[in-house]
């Protein structure tokens, strides 16, 4: 049967145009438009050499970003494609650009190298894994109007338009991996059902950055994403895994979450979730403040503790060493205390000791250590005190690490300027020891002041001493001194 004309015509400038689009010449639909203009078709087949010359494109120069199609990913066509004024569906990718309305999840799976290192005489698993890695999640993502793409080993990322689809999208997956609906009230449908039985559940940790005006991201000439917005979104990735290593957790940047604020009617899962600010973490010498995401009901109880952890990081941001730092640290370590079930434990000590402790027995440790900084004015009992507390409440089980952190940095700084204040008062104590002790006790302190052990219960007295009338001047003064050494941000990424 003889082909009509026509269809000869438009098939010979498809093999012209694959050609050259197969050889790079021709990158950009806007080439093809400039270079076919004069060839003679109607509108329905110069329609269709369109449609499939910028589905070649796109396979061939677009890389993750291939399947991106204005029907699809409407929100993230807009974002990321400069459309072409005559063909709305075909456009060219933008390479290079400074946009706030991207946002990136980055996902990391848990126990992913050992598993394959376990299941390596079992290839079933390994391909059921792979085959999920590659081809589910890229479809969980495109039901989200998100693109998704696996990386290098376990690591999956999400590009969306929209902080609601990005963060949707990210518990989907982590639900699938975890075999569990987190949002049992909402309509949301069984995960598991996706994911074949044959693999174990997985705790996952998630990152997700964007909607910082003026942010840049770049997508390199193999479709790859590059730029600070992918940066962010692993290094928030690494903060999540650094703070729950067994278990799932989502770390946001902030501004994710106020576009969340903004966007919260358009899913219905937002009802279920709420967020803990955490304070900013650095990197590269940028400052990015953060907050992770609670969905998980046990999770919900450390927002008891958002107002007084809040109040420590503005004594911070203050430098308000001199008293409030350590109270407000205090503060969050008792109410964090206070949320923890009921615990009856022994802890090592420094020394070969042990202390069986208790919820009630922590409580009292921190007001003795209150007591002494605020009222007596004793520092270097103090930080004595809060030293050994740090070494207690790193071994209570899911004492929340956040604090944690904050807490053994303050630590150290207190403790730097003991070693500075601590002489300056022991010269105080010397110049007016006779008015400080009886004639016996001086003739001990004199006696015994090499040996720190019968030393110290004198000393401590010595400290209290309304004859110190110089000890808030001196410890004031020591602060001002060391102010510029005081200074610390938590760090997310390579020193």
């Amino acid at each position: 049967m003889a082909v009509p004309q026509n269809r000869i015509s438009l098939e010979k400038v498809l093999v012209a145009l694959y050609d050259r689009i197969i050889a790079r010449e021709i990158t950009q639909i806007s080439q093809v438009v400039d270079q076919t203009k004069s060839i003679p078709l109607d509108a329905q087949q110069r329609e269709t050499m369109m449609q499939k010359a910028f589905f070649l494109i796109k396979t061939l120069n677009w890389g993750v970003f291939a399947d991106l199609n204005v029907r699809e990913y409407t929100v993230l066509w807009h974002e990321l494609v400069l459309s072409h004024p005559s063909y709305k569906f075909a456009g060219d990718l933008k390479r290079s650009m400074t946009i706030s309305n991207v946002f990136i999840s980055m996902l990391d799976i848990h126990g992913y190298t050992a598993f394959c290192r376990q299941s390596k005489n079992n290839l079933s698993q390994l391909h059921e894994l792979d085959n999920f890695l590659n081809t589910t999640i890229r479809d969980v993502a495109k039901n989200n109007g998100c693109i998704g793409n696996r990386e290098r080993g376990d690591e999956i990322v999400l590009v969306g338009g929209r902080a609601s689809d990005i963060l949707k999208a990210t518990f989907e997956i982590i639900q699938i991996f975890a075999r569990e609906n987190f949002f049992k009230q909402s309509t949301n449908a069984d995960p598991s059902d996706k994911y074949n039985r044959i693999l174990p559940a997985f705790n996952i940790s998630a990152g997700i950055s964007g909607g910082n005006t003026n942010s840049p991201m770049i997508i390199t000439r193999k479709g790859e994403i590059s730029g600070f917005l992918l940066n962010t979104a692993a290094r928030l990735q690494t903060r999540a895994n650094k703070l729950a290593p067994k278990h799932t957790k989502i770390i946001i940047a902030k501004t994710v979450h106020t576009y969340l604020e903004k966007e919260n009617r358009l899913q219905d899962f937002m009802k279920y979730i709420d967020f803990f600010d955490c304070g900013s973490i650095e990197f590269k010498g940028m400052s990015i403040a953060n907050m992770e995401v609670l969905f998980r009901e046990a999770d919900k109880k450390k927002l008891k503790y958002q107002k007084v952890f809040l109040e420590m990081l503005s004594s911070l941001r203050q430098n308000l060493w001199k008293d409030r730092v350590m109270l407000d640290c205090l503060s969050t370590m008792d109410a964090v205390i206070t949320i923890l079930p009921p615990m009856r434990m022994e802890v090592a000590l420094p020394g070969y000791k042990t202390l069986a402790i208790s919820n009630d027995l922590l409580h009292r440790k921190i007001t003795i250590i209150q007591n002494s900084f605020s009222i007596q004015d004793d520092y270097i009992t103090a930080i004595i005190k809060f030293d050994e507390l740090m070494v207690i409440l790193q071994q209570v089980p899911d004492f929340e690490p956040i604090v944690l952190e904050y807490g053994q940095e303050i630590n150290d700084r207190y403790k730097m300027i003991l070693t500075h204040y601590e002489p300056e008062l022991e010269r105080e104590i010397e110049q007016k020891k006779g008015m400080i002790f009886s004639p016996q006790e001086l003739r001990v302190y004199d006696y015994f002041k090499s040996n720190a052990n019968s030393l110290e219960l004198l000393a401590e007295k010595a400290r209290k001493s309304p004859q110190l009338s110089q000890r808030k001047i001196l410890w004031n003064s020591m602060i001002e001194k060391k102010k510029s050494e005081l200074d610390f941000s938590l760090y997310s990424g390579k020193k």
